[in-house]
Formats: C-alpha cells, sequence, structure tokens
C-alpha cells in the first residue's frame, strides 16, 4: 500500500479533488434539517476510506491516466518476478555480497 501512496496510485488521491460530501444543515426558516441532494447523472456516490460516503464526479481523462499509470506499474512487478524466478535467483534469492 505504501508503495501505491508514494507513486500517487492511491485511488482516494485521484478522486479527492472531485469529491464532495453531503451537507445536511439546519435552517431556521423552515425549522427543520435540510440535507443536500446529487444529481445521479452529474456525481456518483463512493464509500470513502474512513467509511463515510462522499459525492464523487469522475473525470474519465484523469481515470485513463491512473489505469495507463497502474498498468505499467503492474508491468514492472511482473518483470521483477520474473527476473526473480530465473536461473539460480529462483533457488538462492539475488545474493548481494563481495565474494
Amino acid at each position: 500500500m505504501l508503495f501505491s501512496v508514494a507513486k500517487n496510485l492511491d485511488i482516494y488521491q485521484v478522486l479527492a479533488k472531485h469529491s464532495y460530501a453531503a451537507k445536511e444543515e439546519f435552517v431556521p426558516v423552515l425549522k427543520k434539517t435540510i440535507r443536500s441532494q446529487v444529481n445521479n447523472s452529474a456525481l456518483t456516490e463512493f464509500m470513502w476510506n474512513d467509511g463515510s460516503m462522499r459525492n464523487v464526479h469522475v473525470d474519465m481523462s484523469e481515470l485513463f491516466e491512473y489505469q495507463k499509470h497502474l498498468g505499467s506499474v503492474v508491468k514492472m512487478y511482473e518483470d521483477r518476478v520474473s527476473w526473480l524466478s530465473q536461473g539460480s535467483k529462483r533457488i538462492f534469492g539475488t545474493v548481494t555480497e563481495k565474494k
């Protein structure tokens, strides 16, 4: 998880700038509590990492860039695992000693 945060691959980092929490406020004139509503075609409800529901607008170009970046990191991991499973590295691991 730390690697994904360092590489800006945490989904919450990507969505944070386009997320809005629902507001609930008491209106004295109406003498009731009013909760904000969302146009479902504009925003999507999304469960946030703290357990709260947030309204999120997904920017497709940013989502596409996120997917590309995530794909390149997955490819890097696959290449590393492939390299580690070749030859003597499979049995002994990578030895990094002077002798």
